[in-house]
């Protein structure tokens, strides 16, 4: 019996090395996106959990694509990215604000930080915004709220909607990734 399970341990560690992938039985706490009309289910990462993989929500204005994924720090604050693209910078968050399901305000930013920028080949711009929030009620958060401030254009709100959610998942690690 216990050839047989050392040959079987072998095996596993041989395959592990050959595939150079890893899959690793978790629970993940996040926020499951609910979307609504012309948005879209996205994922921030290509590689990695399985059963949660969708974690943002993406919506389409004429020529730009915002994306938003909220997340719950290890200090227990609630961060939210925000993904701008589109074929210039000019589309701006200028405020999000967080509501609780019966339509509290849990949280509010101001001008999110832009942590990065980047301009493709063929004038495709893609901007990274981050705000956190200390909320000690994150279990409570429902409804993401931003301001997108365009030079050409009123500013406009949009409005994401997410549940938290602990669910029982597996993430997925590969050299490949």
């Amino acid at each position: 019996m216990r050839c047989c399970m050392q040959s079987f341990l072998k095996l596993f560690v041989l395959l592990f090395l050959v595939s150079g992938c890893a899959v690793v039985p978790t629970t993940r706490d996040y926020y499951r996106p609910i979307v609504g009309e012309g948005q879209v289910e996205v994922a921030s990462i290509v590689c990695g959990y399985q059963r949660t993989k969708y974690d943002g929500i993406e919506q389409t204005l004429d020529s730009r694509s915002v994306r938003v994924f909220p997340k719950v720090a290890e200090n227990g604050n609630v961060e939210i990215s925000v993904e701008i693209a589109g074929p210039d910078s000019r589309a701006v968050p200028i405020a999000i604000q967080l509501y609780s399901d019966k339509g509290q305000v849990l949280g509010k930013s101001e001008q999110p930080h832009l942590k990065v920028q980047f301009q493709y080949d063929g004038g495709l711009y893609r901007s990274y915004y981050l705000a956190s929030f200390p909320i000690a009620t994150s279990d409570q958060l429902t409804d993401i709220e931003i301001l997108l401030k365009d030079k050409d254009k009123d500013n406009e709100v949009l409005v994401f909607k997410f549940e938290r959610k602990v669910l029982a998942d597996v993430f997925f690690a590969s050299i490949n990734c």
